[in-house]
């Protein structure tokens, strides 16, 4: 989504390069909106509320409907719902013991976290950015 948003504003703004007015720093801003309204909208209309939320809230029926939803009448919803229901009470379990944020910073958990935090670093050195801010300046010439 941040890339379509981007590749949006790049063409906003190329498209934008004749215009003299307010409009030129606004039009790239209200491009890079338009995505993911348009993307919380549409799944607001159009998405199922997940099985697993719905079981974490005691809405079993709708939950096994929501399966039946996804995959079909065949589907036999009720072993998921029994193993989510099993996680469900699993995480409950687990959420009653005390644990912290340092514990992402111990033994196999620092690798996770730093895979984690390395791709987003790693997106940012893409120069996507870079190029980006100089995009207009560089299209004049073209």
């Amino acid at each position: 989504m941040i890339v379509v948003s981007q590749w949006s504003c790049a063409l906003v703004g190329y498209g934008g390069l004749s215009i003299n007015n307010d409009w030129v720093w606004r039009m790239p801003i209200l491009s890079q909106l338009l995505p993911p309204i348009l993307t919380v909208v549409l799944g607001t209309i159009l998405l199922l509320e997940s099985p697993s939320w719905l079981i974490l809230h005691g809405q079993h029926e709708k939950a096994i409907a929501a399966l039946h939803e996804f995959n079909g009448p065949n589907y036999d919803a009720a072993a998921v719902v029994a193993v989510l229901e099993a996680a469900v009470q699993r995480e409950r379990t687990l959420q009653s013991e005390s644990a912290s944020y340092l514990e992402c910073l111990k033994g196999v958990n620092l690798r996770r976290t730093l895979i984690v935090c390395l791709v987003y670093m790693v997106q940012q050195f893409v120069g996507a950015k870079f190029v980006q801010g100089y995009l207009p300046y560089v299209s004049i010439n073209w």
